[in-house]
C-alpha cells in the first residue's frame, strides 16, 4: 500500500545484518562444508545443517512505482554481512519480472537443492495486497518494472509475483528449513500465525519447515525511523532467545518482533509471522546459533586478518604495477635517445648531392663519367697535338728559297 511517495511498510535490511551478527556461531562459521552443529539441553551434540545459504533481493529503482533509495544498499549490506558469517549468498539487484521469477526457480533447483541445508530468502522492495473474488487477500512482491495495480491492473497482474507463486516455490525446495523474510507489507494469507512457545531445538531440527515473516500488515505504515529495524537489531543481540537456550529460532524471532514492534509503535504496526499451511512442512523450525564472546572474538580476529591480507595483496599489486610502468617509461626514453641525433652536437651530417653528369671525386668513388665526356677529352688532346706540329713546321720550314709543301694527315 502506498501513501504519496511512501510505501506503507518498507523493509530495512540492516535488520537482517543483525540477524547475521548472532546467527551461525558454530562450526559452520569456522569452516564451510563441515556442517552446522548445536547441543541439546542434555549436552548431546546434534547436526543442524550442512550449510547456510541465502538469496538476497533488493529492488529500489522502480520504473513506475515510488523509488526506494535504501532498498538496494540495504540488500548489499545484508549480502556482505551474510557472506562474512559463512553464508553462501546470492545477491540480486533491481530484477525485472522475468529475472525475479528466474531467481525463485534458481532457488528451487540450485540454491535450495541440498536437503540438509538451511535457506534464508530476503526481499526488500514494494509489496501490495490484492482482494480476490472470494474475499481472501493475496500478497504480491513487485519487481522493478511492475506498476501499481491502481495504475495498470493488467500489467500489474502480469509482472507482480504473488505469494501463491512463492508458496509453490517453497513447496518445491528440497532444503529442510526455509525462512523467507519480506521487508514489505501485505497480507500473509499463505501462512498461519504461530503462538506456541518454542520447545527444545532437538524437537525441531529433524522436521522440515517453511516459515515467513513480513514487516507489517497490508494497511500499515512504517515511519522513516523504522521501529521494526531497531527491534530486529535487538533480537540479533540475543533479545529474541525467549527460552534462554543459546539459540534463536524462526518462531522466537517472529514472536519477539511482533510483541516489541506493536508495543513501541503504539499498536500502529504489526509484523506477521508464521508457517506454511501444510501439515508436513510446519513442524520444524529454522535455527540460528548465537555466538559466545570467545567465538565472536576469534571470528573477528580472523576477519581482520583476512582484510589485512587483502590490503597487503592490493598494495603489492599496485607497487608491481608502478614499477612496471616506470621500467616501460625508462625503456621508451632510452629508445628515443638512441634513435635521435644529439642536440648539442655541432657536426651536422653531410648529405651528398648528386649533380647529373658530374664526375665523382676521391679514391673511394665507384661512379664513372659518361662516355661522351671521355670522347671530348680525347678529341681535345688530338687537336692540341696537331696544332703543336703545325706550329713547329711553320717555324722550321722557311730555310732557303725552297718551297715546301706541308701535308697534314689526320
Amino acid at each position: 500500500m502506498f501513501q504519496g511517495n511512501r510505501l506503507y511498510c518498507v523493509w530495512h535490511l540492516p535488520a537482517l545484518v543483525a540477524l547475521c551478527v548472532f546467527a551461525c556461531g558454530i562450526a559452520h562459521a569456522q569452516t564451510r562444508g563441515l556442517g552446522v552443529k548445536a547441543r541439546t539441553k542434555q549436552g548431546k551434540e546434534v547436526s543442524l545443517y550442512s550449510e547456510y545459504r541465502a538469496l538476497v533481493i533488493g529492488v529500489g529503482e522502480y520504473e513506475y512505482c515510488p523509488k526506494l533509495p535504501r532498498a538496494v544498499d540495504d540488500a548489499r549490506e545484508v549480502a556482505a554481512a551474510l557472506g562474512m558469517l559463512g553464508f553462501d549468498v546470492t545477491l540480486a539487484v533491481n530484477p525485472n519480472a522475468a529475472e525475479l521469477r528466474a531467481l525463485f526457480k534458481r532457488l528451487v533447483f540450485e540454491i535450495g537443492a541440498d536437503e540438509s541445508d538451511a535457506v534464508l530468502v530476503y526481499f526488500a522492495g514494494h509489496g501490495e495486497t490484492v482482494a480476490l473474488a472470494d474475499g481472501s487477500l493475496l500478497g504480491h512482491v513487485l519487481p522493478v518494472d511492475c506498476p501499481l495495480k491502481t495504475e495498470n491492473a493488467v500489467v500489474f497482474d502480469d509482472k507482480a509475483v504473488s505469494m501463491k507463486e512463492i508458496e509453490d516455490a517453497a513447496l518445491k525446495i528440497p532444503a529442510k528449513h526455509v525462512l523467507m523474510i519480506f521487508d514489505s507489507c501485505f497480507s500473509g494469507s499463505i501462512f498461519s500465525m504461530t503462538r506456541a512457545m518454542p520447545k527444545d531445538i532437538s524437537e525441531k531440527i529433524g522436521r522440515p519447515v517453511r516459515q515467513f515473516i513480513t514487516a507489517g500488515g497490508e494497511d500499515e505504515e512504517v515511519p522513516d525511523r523504522s521501529i521494526f529495524k531497531e527491534v530486529f537489531l535487538e533480537a540479533m543481540q540475543g533479545e529474541a532467545d525467549l527460552n534462554g537456550d543459546g539459540y534463536v529460532t524462526g518462531t522466537e524471532l517472529g514472536m519477539h518482533l511482533d510483541s516489541s514492534v506493536v508495543n513501541y509503535s503504539n499498536g500502529a504496526q504489526h509484523p506477521q509471522y508464521g508457517k506454511i499451511r501444510n501439515p508436513r512442512l510446519d513442524k520444524g523450525d529454522f535455527v540460528f546459533v548465537m555466538r559466545d564472546a570467545e567465538e565472536e572474538a576469534r571470528l573477528k580476529a580472523a576477519e581482520e586478518a583476512r582484510l589485512r591480507a587483502e590490503e597487503e595483496a592490493r598494495l603489492k599489486a599496485e607497487e608491481e604495477a608502478r614499477l612496471k610502468a616506470e621500467e616501460e617509461a625508462r625503456l621508451r626514453e632510452l629508445e628515443r635517445r638512441t634513435h635521435r641525433p644529439s642536440e648539442n652536437s655541432k657536426d651536422e651530417p653531410v648529405v651528398p648531392v648528386k649533380v647529373p653528369g658530374a664526375v665523382a671525386s676521391g679514391a673511394g668513388s665507384s661512379e664513372k663519367a659518361p662516355w661522351w665526356i671521355w670522347a671530348g677529352v680525347a678529341a681535345g688532346v688530338v687537336a692540341l697535338g696537331g696544332a703543336g706540329y703545325l706550329l713547329y713546321d711553320a717555324v722550321e720550314a722557311p730555310k732557303g728559297n725552297e718551297k715546301q709543301t706541308v701535308t697534314v694527315t689526320w
